[in-house]
């Protein structure tokens, strides 16, 4: 319904009203008595100022004085008297409502038409129960007295509570239907305030007329106490409530800012939120720049649509006025004359309400949030500005850390150009992959080693994607189940591990394949990184060197071969009648000539057994018999350099299935260690035991000794051909004779390794770990 047409009805209403009260005062004269009178105005008058507010409404002891005052003044007086209490009323709501915390009513014409429609609602609902208690009390006259009046009084309170609630029904209903539901889910207790003091009407009568005014005027204090107390309390209630939303919609703008990083984003969401909040035809958020000395306005509504608002330098006005004071700044009205009082420059439309708040984070301010009204005066007051105050803070943590968040967001942006150059640039092959295999990242550099044409394989795993028939894993070397192992071997090894392969690919190049996995912030593996590194010449160089040392060794092998024979036959000839001196000579030839046969055996051994050509002759071996022909070797030296040789057989250890002689030279090889790292009068225990440590059941061969220890850089790399510890011995070694080791224990299924801390006089223990076979195994084959 239009203004016009509220404003009318209304009024129409109350003309009607006024015309009954004049007919009933002229038709039943009242008899003038002022004093009551004006008593009663006053209290009604204060009783519907310092009301409670419920369910968009007000509840007050009205009902209570009505009817009271109709008992004292009679049915015409008491119409006049709330009639103009309610007039009255509406100027007290007008000039001091904010102080009264009454709601406040949208327009004028809206809190004119509340007035006259409670003044008639009042003046209605009190005659037309004062018409029904006579009607019932007079026509039970013939009853008792007592039972008339109070059936009476019971169907006036009935009549009364109905009109009086069917009026406020009808205004929400024509003029506020938003309200009607939140009315009609209120009238409980509405009725429960204003019904239950109904019931003290006879008792305050009975004060009236049998106790004088002056004990009225007693119970009067105590109405005027008790609403007091009653609209205290429920100012507290409503500051409570207030403050519970405002905490709720703080909490909400909070989580809501705290939800994203992007700076458009946050600022759309405290329009958002601050209109939730607060009424407001213009919002904007103004950001300053020091650098510049700029003012941006990034958020601009008016009446809900979002506008653009130019960028300005500093100037005099409201924005800058709060960028300088640090301050909030609310004006409620008589907006032109503050903006004169504080030297402020009108900047833009004006408007008849203010409200801003500065984005402060450590004294430094980044902006202002403003709320405006165009034509409404007092739409802000100081809670607004609290809540504005509060949201501006947490506002101000949310666009520094947007901020710092598009800092860091543009440096990363310029390290992945930087890496995505390198990963773009370099010659090795980079393959990143998930938790699943699936390809995440691959350079150029990958596809031309592997010789595919880079394609697009969407979520495929390497075991799916495949050309010619041919998986991309199976090109890098990899089953189903090497890929699975070698991926939980990584995972169990931790942060730094990484397995390198050398493959062969079928174009021809040789790559070491690099698998490392890639963990997160967490430490938990989330995808896998595979580098391939081209080194075909480097195995081009390696194969030329392995041929030109087969080629050696060959060319050597059979002169030394008739350097011996030569030696043996002169020994002879010597034997036969020459002199001893020629004999030690010979001795000292034949040898060296050996030792240099036994190196360049060992070199060809090591050649056959990196080939896979050297077949297994496998014997069964008891570990005893191992032991003591090898011990044997070295009686003589032991007692030379008075070294302690210690035995250790476990009981019941099983006969072994092994090829005798590389064995043999395996144990010879580690015993001669041994005796060369430990000095004199030191000791050495060659001990065999099962290996209890594993479910396949396995024999463990030990050479410890106490000699200076082995270093864990040296360890690293001590089974590699030509390598050699760190420590001189008794004499230098040709770097083979533990490659040899590890071959022949590969060549067994076994393994080899060393175990030492390094310190002197500790020593180091080498174990060779043989599988245990059974006889069925063919007495010679290949590995």
């Amino acid at each position: 319904m239009s203004e016009k047409k509220e404003i009318g009805l209304v009024v129409l209403v109350n003309l009607l009203v006024m015309l009954v009260l004049v007919g009933m005062t002229s038709i039943r004269p009242p008899a003038i008595d002022w004093l009551p009178i004006l008593l009663f105005l006053l209290l009604t008058i204060f009783s519907m100022s310092f009301s409670i507010v419920l369910a968009d409404g007000l509840a007050s002891l009205l009902p209570l004085i009505s009817i009271v005052m109709y008992m004292v003044l009679g049915l015409s007086t008491t119409g006049w008297v709330v009639y103009i209490a309610a007039l009255v009323h509406g100027v007290v709501r007008w000039r001091f409502g904010d102080f009264l915390l009454l709601r406040r009513q949208p327009t004028h014409t809206r809190l004119i038409s509340l007035t006259l429609w409670n003044a008639v609602s009042s003046a209605v609902c009190i005659l037309t129960a004062g018409l029904v208690f006579e009607g019932v009390v007079y026509s039970l006259d013939e009853l008792n007295g007592t039972v008339a009046y109070l059936f009476g009084l019971l169907l006036m309170v009935l009549v009364y509570f109905t009109l009086n609630h069917l009026f406020n029904a009808a205004f929400f209903y024509l003029f506020i239907p938003s309200s009607t539901r939140t009315y009609l889910s209120q009238l409980p207790i509405l009725l429960l305030y204003e019904a239950v003091p109904v019931f003290f009407v006879p008792f305050v009568t009975i004060i009236y007329q049998e106790l004088g005014w002056s004990y009225f005027l007693f119970f009067a204090c105590i109405l005027i106490t008790f609403s007091l107390i009653t609209h205290n309390l429920d100012r507290t209630r409503q500051q409570l409530v207030r403050r519970l939303q405002q905490l709720q919609s703080l909490q909400a703008v909070g989580q809501t800012l705290n939800s994203s990083l992007d700076l458009d984003v946050i600022m759309l969401k405290i329009y958002e939120q601050v209109r939730r909040l607060m009424p407001a035809d213009t919002f904007y958020i103004a950001l300053y720049d020091r650098d510049t000395d700029l003012v941006s306005f990034p958020v601009f509504f008016r009446e809900g649509n979002q506008m653009d608002w130019p960028t300005r330098t500093l100037q005099r006005g409201l924005t800058e006025y709060v960028l300088k004071t640090k301050r909030p700044l609310l004006i409620r009205r008589h907006f032109d004359r503050t903006l004169q009082e504080l030297d402020i420059e009108q900047i833009g439309i004006p408007v008849t309400c203010w409200l801003g708040a500065p984005i402060i984070i450590r004294d430094d301010v980044l902006g202002v949030i403003s709320v405006q009204s165009l034509t409404k005066p007092d739409v802000f007051d100081e809670s607004d500005q609290e809540v504005l105050v509060t949201i501006a803070s947490q506002a101000a943590l949310a666009i520094q850390n947007a901020g710092s968040f598009a800092a860091i967001n543009r440096s990363l942006s310029q390290r992945v150009q930087e890496l995505d150059s390198i990963f773009r640039t370099t010659q090795d092959g980079i393959l990143l992959l998930s938790h699943s295999w699936q390809i995440v990242a691959v350079n150029r550099a990958f596809w031309r080693l592997v010789g595919w044409q880079p394609g697009e394989f969407g979520e495929q795993t390497i075991l799916q994607c495949s050309l010619d028939g041919e998986s991309l894993a199976e090109r890098l070397g990899f089953t189903a189940v090497s890929l699975t192992t070698d991926c939980e071997y990584l995972q169990e090894q931790g942060e730094g591990a990484q397995i390198k392969t050398q493959i062969a690919m079928p174009q021809g190049n040789y790559l070491d394949r690099t698998l490392t996995p890639v963990f997160n912030r967490n430490q938990q593996v989330n995808g896998w990184l595979l580098v391939l590194h081209d080194v075909t010449e480097e195995v081009a160089l390696a194969q030329l060197r392995e041929e030109m040392m087969h080629m050696m060794v060959h060319d050597l092998r059979a002169p030394l071969s008739i350097l011996l024979g030569s030696l043996e036959l002169g020994r002879e000839q010597v034997q036969q009648g020459y002199g001893d001196q020629i004999l030690n000579l010979l001795d000292m030839a034949e040898k060296n000539g050996e030792r240099m046969l036994h190196l360049i055996n060992e070199l060809l051994d090591i050649y056959k057994l990196e080939n896979g050509k050297v077949p297994l002759r496998r014997e069964t071996v008891s570990v005893g018999v191992l032991f003591s022909d090898v011990r044997r070797q070295f009686d003589l030296m032991l007692t030379e350099l008075n070294l302690d040789l210690s035995v250790t057989i476990a009981k019941n250890l099983p006969v072994l299935l092994v090829d005798y002689d590389y064995m043999s030279r395996v144990l010879y090889n580690l015993l001669d260690n041994a005796v060369k790292f430990t000095p004199d009068n030191g000791r050495i225990h060659l001990w065999a035991r099962l290996d209890e440590t594993t479910e396949l059941a396995a024999v463990l061969l030990g050479v410890s000794d106490t000699g200076a220890g082995i270093t864990a850089e040296t360890k690293a790399q001590l089974f590699h051909k030509f390598k050699r510890g760190t420590v001189e011995g008794r004499r230098k070694g040709s770097g083979l004779g533990l490659a040899f080791c590890r071959l022949v224990a590969e060549a067994h299924g076994g393994q080899i390794w060393v175990e030492s801390d390094g310190i002197p006089g500790q020593g180091s223990t080498f174990v060779l770990r043989l599988p245990l076979l059974s006889e069925s195994v063919p007495m010679v084959g290949n590995w």
